[in-house]
C-alpha cells in the first residue's frame, strides 16, 4: 500500500513539475521575478523551506522552476541554503520542544512515520539512511534522539549536497529538453518503489540483529 500511495504521490508532484515548467516558461513570468531583485531568491527560499518544515508539503516543483529562472548554480545555492536552514530548524523544533510540538508541523499520518524513523536508526549511522528515504521526517526524528547536532548536520550538510544537486539536474533537464521529461518520468515512478522496499528491508534485517 505504501509503495502505491508513494508511487502516486511522485506522479502527481511530477506533474505539478510540468505545470510549473510551462507557467515559468513564460518571458513574462521570467522576467517579473528578473526584476523583483533580491526578494525573489528569498521569497523562494522561504517558499522551500517551508516545505520542509511543514510536512507533507512537497518541494519538488521548485527543482523545476529554480533552474528555469536564475540558472543551475544560482537554484543550486539557494535551495542549499534553504534546506539547510529548514533541516536545522526542524531539529531544534524537535529537540527543544518534542513531539508536543511536532504534531503542529506534520500530519498524524506522518508522525507516525517519525517515531518509526525514531525506532530504526538510533545512531547517527543509521540516520544517514534514513535522511535519504524519510526526509524530514529523519529530521524530526533525530531532534528525539540524543543525537549531538554537529553530527546530525554532518550528514544533513553532505546529503543535502548530493539530494539537490541530483534533482536540480534532473530539473534543468526537464527546462531544456520536454522528451527527457517524458522519459525521466517514467524512471522516476520507480523511485519511491525501490525507496520504500530497501526501507522496509533495512528495517527487517535491523529488527534480526
Amino acid at each position: 500500500k505504501e509503495i502505491l500511495q508513494g508511487t502516486a504521490a511522485l506522479l502527481f508532484f511530477v506533474a505539478l513539475m510540468y505545470v510549473s515548467l510551462k507557467v515559468v516558461g513564460s518571458e513574462n513570468m521570467q522576467r517579473a521575478i528578473t526584476d523583483s531583485g533580491i526578494f525573489g531568491p528569498v521569497l523562494f527560499m522561504l517558499l522551500k523551506a517551508s516545505t520542509i518544515i511543514i510536512a507533507p508539503l512537497g518541494g519538488r516543483p521548485l527543482y523545476v522552476v529554480a533552474p528555469s529562472l536564475w540558472g543551475f548554480w544560482p537554484a543550486f545555492i539557494y535551495i542549499f541554503i534553504a534546506d539547510t536552514f529548514a533541516y536545522t530548524v526542524i531539529f531544534l523544533i524537535s529537540r527543544k520542544f518534542g513531539r508536543r510540538v511536532i504534531r503542529y508541523f506534520v500530519t498524524d499520518k506522518d508522525m507516525h512515520k517519525v517515531e518509526e524513523v525514531l525506532d530504526t536508526f538510533g545512531t547517527w549511522k543509521y540516520f544517514v539512511i534514513a535522511r535519504f528515504v524519510a526526509s524530514e521526517f529523519a529530521g524530526y526524528a533525530a531532534g528525539l534522539t540524543k543525537l549531538p547536532m554537529y553530527q546530525y548536520m554532518a550528514v544533513v550538510v553532505p546529503a543535502n549536497i548530493i539530494a539537490i544537486g541530483f534533482a536540480l539536474f534532473i530539473g534543468h533537464t526537464f527546462v531544456k529538453d520536454n522528451l527527457s521529461f517524458l522519459i525521466t518520468l517514467v524512471a522516476l515512478s520507480f523511485v519511491p518503489v525501490t525507496c520504500t522496499f530497501f526501507w522496509h528491508m533495512f528495517k527487517k534485517d535491523k529488527k534480526l540483529l
